[in-house]
């Protein structure tokens, strides 16, 4: 039999540092950098299997991206347990046919519903993952003819592919131990792969000055945050809305006294100040700011509240020394840069926080400089709110699913340099901080939130906007269209889960820098 080659059943995705790999006709993932990416691009172009790295074949073999030529794929997936993936959107209106959304990978077109045939209703419901794709075609064979078994196959397998990622193939029955991972995976965010090498570098501060263009759009889609989703009024916080909750918080510290001077770094979308003077008019808001885009979306959402809006980075603020009673920063620290550190190297100024690595890892060296320059312009007594998502300790990890190098934080380290600046530093989470209580809100990738909203404008009702929707506010909002009609919508406790984002993980650094 000829040499095997990179099986044609598959979708590429670019990545930052590499290439992401969707199994076309079981949904699996593997995700490749360097030299597995580079094996990749020379598969694609022809090169022969044998002169490719072992490890990156292996990783390629294991993950069923290899065939021979001419291979039948039927063999691969006949034993298999067709399941409606776990984020895939649908309805089943009263007196019609199912509507599922489905969108082509890499396009920019918006999610389109599509009613289902009569054979088409009939291999979506089939979809449990409780019988076995031969079992599937093997009874629709019976019902309808040869013909009709095949058409059904075909259909089974669009559905599988990366344009749609409505089916995923298991392993085992679903329901029979946990679901595999790629049953939970979603990939319609990233760009089809033309290479290995990615979308390459981002230099963060090109990113904020220049690819941010609409602040609504860049928290509504490309980074939502927690803090964004709970910009409302909401049970999740006892009928508070985010920034005021902050300020409760910050007064119960006795952080907050008359006419205080607050510096928000990195402002977003202006919400948490337009929350917090609501709350307390009586304080000086100041925002700084890197992205032009931001700020004009701050500008007008705070248009008339006496906010002073200031360019600046949050490495070095453009603030004197000892202005502020209150710095903010909420959600913004893992926007800065995070670098490899080696002990043996570590700047000076490293070296002097007494944070330097036992051995080469990444640091957060972004968050490092604007801890410095929080205890610079922090008047003495004043307090500081740094949140961000991240751990106490552990290397921080960098976020694959957004279009910059997020990194999350490593709290203990920030902690440690903060009290060598002489500040008393204490890490908490803002379960604890803000009091979530632990209602159950919409949880919902994405992609899957796209699909939703295009799904309920097709229907009839508004389409929601992101935010911790409760079943009842929801239902309400996209009324006439009946929420027990539309399908794979979950309600998580928001303490446990909000959207994407598991709220524990949301940690605090409070500062207090003694008088």
């Amino acid at each position: 039999m000829s040499a095997r080659r990179l099986a044609p059943w598959h979708t590429a995705f670019a990545t930052r540092d590499g290439v992401l790999l969707y199994h076309d006709l079981t949904g699996r993932t593997l995700r490749l950098r360097g030299a597995g990416a580079t094996c990749w691009a020379a598969l694609r172009a022809g090169q022969p299997l044998s002169a490719q790295p072992d490890a990156a074949v292996a990783a390629l073999d294991a993950g069923g991206f290899l065939a021979h030529p001419d291979e039948n794929p039927w063999p691969r997936v006949m034993h298999r347990y067709p399941a409606r993936a776990r984020w895939a959107t649908f309805a089943r209106p009263l007196d019609a046919a199912p509507i599922v959304m489905a969108r082509t990978a890499g396009s920019d077109e918006p999610w389109q519903p599509n009613p289902l045939e009569p054979l088409e209703t009939l291999v979506w419901d089939a979809c449990d993952g409780r019988h076995t794709v031969r079992e599937l075609v093997e009874t629709v064979g019976r019902r309808h003819g040869g013909e009709a078994a095949q058409e059904a196959l075909s259909i089974l397998l669009d559905w599988t592919h990366g344009r749609y990622q409505l089916v995923k193939l298991l392993d085992a029955p679903l329901g029979e131990g946990e679901p595999p991972p790629h049953f939970f995976g979603w990939v319609h965010d990233l760009p089809l792969a033309s290479g290995a090498a990615g979308t390459g570098p981002v230099d963060l501060a090109d990113y904020h000055r220049e690819v941010i263009t609409d602040a609504d759009v860049q928290f509504e889609v490309r980074e939502t945050t927690l803090s964004h989703l709970l910009r409302f009024p909401s049970p999740v916080l006892d009928g508070r809305p985010w920034g005021a909750a902050v300020v409760d918080h910050l007064e119960a510290l006795g952080a907050l006294p008359s006419g205080a001077r607050v510096v928000e770094i990195g402002g977003g979308t202006g919400w948490l100040a337009r929350r917090a003077l609501a709350r307390r008019p009586d304080l000086r808001w100041i925002i700084v700011d890197l992205s032009p885009a931001l700020q004009r979306g701050q500008a007008e959402r705070l248009a008339g509240l006496g906010v002073r809006l200031v360019r600046g980075d949050a490495q070095a603020l453009p603030l004197a020394d000892g202005c502020a009673d209150v710095v903010l920063s909420n959600e913004v620290i893992a926007d800065l840069p995070a670098e490899r550190v080696d002990p043996a190297t570590a700047p000076a100024w490293i070296a002097a926080l007494g944070v330097v690595p036992a051995a080469p890892r990444v640091t957060n060296v972004g968050a490092l400089r604007c801890l410095v320059e929080v205890q610079r312009v922090l008047r003495p007594g004043g307090h500081a709110w740094l949140s961000e998502y991240g751990e106490i300790d552990g290397e921080p990890v960098e976020a694959v699913h957004l279009d910059h190098p997020e990194v999350g934080i490593e709290f203990g380290v920030l902690a440690r340099a903060a009290r060598t600046l002489g500040l008393t530093a204490t890490v908490t989470d803002v379960v604890q901080a803000l009091g979530l209580r632990p209602v159950p809100v919409l949880t919902s990738p994405p992609g899957q939130f796209e699909a939703l909203q295009a799904l309920v404008r097709h229907l009839g009702g508004e389409a929601p906007d992101k935010r911790a929707w409760t079943r009842e506010a929801l239902a309400a909002h996209i009324a006439p269209v009946p929420l027990d009609r539309l399908h794979h919508l979950s309600f998580t406790p928001a303490d446990a889960r909000c959207m994407t984002f598991p709220p524990a993980r949301v940690r605090i650094l409070l500062l207090h820098r003694p008088g």
